[in-house]
């Protein structure tokens, strides 16, 4: 049995709230009458945080006999009883494990576990831990999971592949005629460098290469220059001959000619030839140790027709120059702003310390009187002073 005092209290706490059902029965006797009065104390669920659940009245002593902890769960469940608090060192029993069904009961001998077939079973040690079961079944797999996002592009570009061998040079055609060089015409004014525009990063697609016209051989005399004929009109560019294919090689190095005068400048070509191989590098001549006499300059030539605008590149993201600097503006001055006003007058400052005496004589008109005028200043007051008058010659 279980003897509590007036405002003596009884709690609980179980693993999970409303699981476990708890009955407590006993005697409520009144300390005045001595009336004795067997009741049910408490029937409830207990809850997952300790709580009170029954509490003694007033001038009362009661007695309890039986305690019923069931168990209502699918699975096992845990329970603690406490008297006078929730602490431990409250706990009137340990921390009991019921299995589903299962029951424990307080009769004043003890706790006795009751199966859920109705065997008494009793308190006792824990047992060992019984054998592994064996595996389960594998379960289905699970559908596939869709693609995740493709990754962001490589910014690591791939390796150069190698240069393909130059193919050989053909032959050297021969020099055409050499045309009469055209008057010089005035050289017009220089224009204004405009601002350089943003770079573009994207190429416009390379015209075709015109074919290339005959050279004539190289002259090995130089003649008089002659006199300079007018510039005659410029005729119709002729039609562009397909180019031959390219001879091999030469391995024999000639030697250079005396350089023929320069023709006239033919107008531009609007139509850009394919870029023929690029023929393998002769040997460098030697340097000449004469210089020509320079040839007058000829007239340019009519300027070609400008091509179409090609597609506007992207914004480029590299900043051009800088403009100059714009004059400065020369606005009316702005009216006088308000004269704030008068600052404290600052602290007065200390008093310096007194400089050194400056050498000083004294002077009097001689003479017996005991003086009658004392001159202020430091002009000698000469024949002014009176007999007995006195002054400082500084």
């Amino acid at each position: 049995m279980l003897f509590l005092a007036a405002a003596d209290t009884l709690a609980g706490v179980a693993s999970v709230a409303s699981k476990l059902t708890c009955t407590i029965s006993g005697d409520e006797v009144n300390t005045t009458t001595g009336a004795d009065a067997g009741k049910v104390l408490y029937q409830g669920q207990l809850a997952a945080a300790p709580a009170p659940i029954y509490t003694v009245p007033a001038t009362t002593v009661t007695v309890v006999k039986t305690i019923i902890v069931v168990n209502t769960d699918t699975v096992s469940r845990t329970f603690q009883l406490f008297r006078g608090g929730t602490a431990a060192a409250n706990a009137i029993v340990g921390t009991i494990t019921l299995l589903a069904g299962y029951s424990a009961t307080f009769d004043g001998t003890g706790w006795h576990v009751i199966s859920d077939q109705g065997q008494v079973l009793g308190v006792g040690p824990a047992g060992g831990a019984g054998a592994t079961g064996g595996t389960g079944p594998t379960g289905t797999t699970g559908a596939g999971g869709s693609t995740g996002p493709t990754g962001p592009t490589s910014t690591v570009v791939g390796p150069t592949g190698t240069t393909g061998a130059a193919g050989p040079t053909g032959p050297t055609g021969t020099t055409g005629a050499q045309g009469s060089i055209g008057p010089t015409g005035t050289t017009g004014a220089a224009g204004g460098v405009g601002p350089t525009g943003p770079t573009s990063t994207v190429l416009g697609p390379t015209g075709t290469t015109g074919g290339v016209g005959a050279t004539g051989p190289t002259s090995t005399v130089a003649g008089p220059t002659g006199t300079t004929g007018a510039q005659g009109p410029t005729g119709p560019t002729g039609t562009t001959g397909a180019v031959g294919p390219t001879g091999s090689a030469s391995t024999i190095t000639g030697p250079t000619g005396t350089t023929g005068a320069i023709g006239p400048t033919g107008p531009t070509s609007t139509i850009t030839g394919p870029t023929g191989t690029t023929g393998a590098v002769g040997p460098t001549g030697s340097a000449s140790t004469i210089t020509g006499p320079t040839g007058t300059t000829g007239a340019i030539g009519p300027t070609g027709t400008t091509g179409a605008i090609g597609p506007t590149g992207p914004t480029s993201t590299v900043a051009g120059p800088t403009g100059p600097t714009g004059t400065t503006g020369a606005g009316p001055t702005g009216p006088t702003g308000t004269t704030g006003g008068t600052g404290p007058t600052g602290t007065t400052g200390g008093v310096g310390a007194t400089g050194p005496t400056g050498p000083l004589s004294m002077a009097s008109k001689g003479g017996g009187s005991a003086g009658s005028k004392l001159w202020v200043g430091t002009t000698d007051p000469t024949g002014s002073a009176a007999e007995g008058d006195i002054w400082v010659n500084a």
